[in-house]
């Protein structure tokens, strides 16, 4: 496998990530009509979230051993979850 190739195959795997980390960032401010602001400022979020859910991607890639489980996309989307509800301050209210 080459270098472009190999770049290809990263780049496709963390996509998931960070869409859900964009798309976590923009529900939660969406939805939650907060009287405070976030604990973090966005772009901390996004980049904490896209991480948490990258690990949760290689985690489920080491556990199963392929990638595209279904079970592994839903545990990268709870590690998700859970990491905005920490980051955005809502585990305190």
């Amino acid at each position: 496998m080459d270098f472009f190739a190999f770049l290809n195959h990263t780049v496709n795997f963390f996509a998931p990530a960070l869409f859900l980390a964009a798309a976590m960032l923009v529900a939660g401010r969406l939805l939650l009509r907060r009287k405070r602001p976030a604990a973090f400022p966005g772009w901390l979020q996004f980049t904490v979230n896209a991480l948490v859910t990258g690990a949760g991607l290689v985690a489920s890639l080491l556990v199963f051993g392929n990638d595209g489980k279904m079970f592994g996309y839903a545990f990268a989307a709870g590690c998700c979850a859970i990491s905005q509800w920490v980051v955005s301050g809502d585990w305190k209210r």
